[in-house]
């Protein structure tokens, strides 16, 4: 969904910065988020996947559908039966 709207994850921080100042969050936040379930990933609460489908407009629904159908591009590089699935 950040993709879609064009925005890098330090955009995505200083939206999330300006709609909530009291829990700052970094480029490197929405890095984590977007890794994981990766080693170098961290899994996003629940709350945090209800204020990013906010800023990008959409249900938490769109941001979990297709969770777990990436582990067969095992070649990290797009190639992988899913890679024509859009994200």
């Amino acid at each position: 969904m950040r993709l879609a709207h064009g925005w890098t994850q330090a955009i995505t921080a200083q939206e999330w910065n300006r709609r909530w100042p009291d829990d700052p969050k970094t480029f490197k936040n929405i890095s984590y988020w977007e890794n994981w379930p990766s080693p170098t990933g961290h899994m996003p609460s629940l709350l945090v996947l209800d204020r990013l489908a906010q800023l990008y407009g959409c249900a938490v629904s769109d941001l979990v559908a297709g969770w777990g159908e990436h582990a067969a591009d095992t070649a990290g590089d797009g190639s992988g039966p899913d890679a024509a699935t859009p994200t």
